[in-house]
């Protein structure tokens, strides 16, 4: 079977090599064809993932016969979006697949295990953001400083992506600061205009 891999990862601190190497080996043991690998830093909001974007429209080719992940956070950040995507991928008879998490959409069992996985998944991270809202209120509460102090960003790694045409949005989503401040970094570091792309890609090599 035709495969094509799909990972996320949400901060430049963080890499792909984990999901990558899972990947392959599940890749390898089940006998696989890998025709594509797509890896990219986006955070859960960021509305456009250009790689996730290249994955479904291999699917709409049918070009490939299925998607693998590791796990359905990986994916998708909703419920909602997770049945999309999946649903998609059916309509096209592309199989899903998540090595972490044994699903078999093609039957309804599979289907169902799915929801329940995607809605857990959902819940947690809600529980997560409500816990963080309600510590910071309490330190608040308390006269505790809960403001973040000023970013520090790894100017060897802001200058390498910068040199490869990272955007300055794409340099903020992965540093977690703003475009501003990112802005601001390159300016005062002095790096030329010319050497930024307005369409720099996200994948990490």
């Amino acid at each position: 079977m035709r495969v094509a891999f799909y990972g996320r990862v949400s901060t430049i601190k963080q890499d792909t090599d984990l999901q990558r190497d899972a990947l392959r080996l599940a890749a390898k043991a089940r006998g696989w064809v890998v025709v594509a690998e797509h890896f990219e830093i986006i955070t859960g909001r960021h509305a456009d993932r250009p790689h996730l974007k290249l994955v479904m429209e291999a699917a709409a080719r049918r070009t490939i016969g299925a998607v693998v992940v590791t796990k359905l956070d990986r994916f998708a950040r909703s419920l909602k979006d997770l049945l999309v995507l999946v649903d998609t991928l059916a309509q096209n008879n592309v199989q899903f697949i998540c090595t972490d998490q044994p699903i078999d959409t093609t039957t309804p069992v599979g289907r169902l295990f799915l929801q329940v996985l995607g809605a857990v998944a959902e819940f947690e991270r809600s529980l997560i953001i409500e816990r963080t809202r309600a510590g910071r209120q309490r330190a608040e509460e308390e006269g505790k400083v809960t403001h973040r102090p000023r970013k520090v960003l790894d100017e060897k790694r802001l200058r390498e992506l910068v040199a490869r045409g990272w955007s300055d949005s794409l340099l903020a989503e992965a540093f977690g600061v703003s475009r501003w401040l990112i802005a601001s970094r390159v300016k005062e570091m002095g790096l030329r205009q010319k050497e930024r792309d307005e369409h720099g890609h996200t994948e990490i090599k």
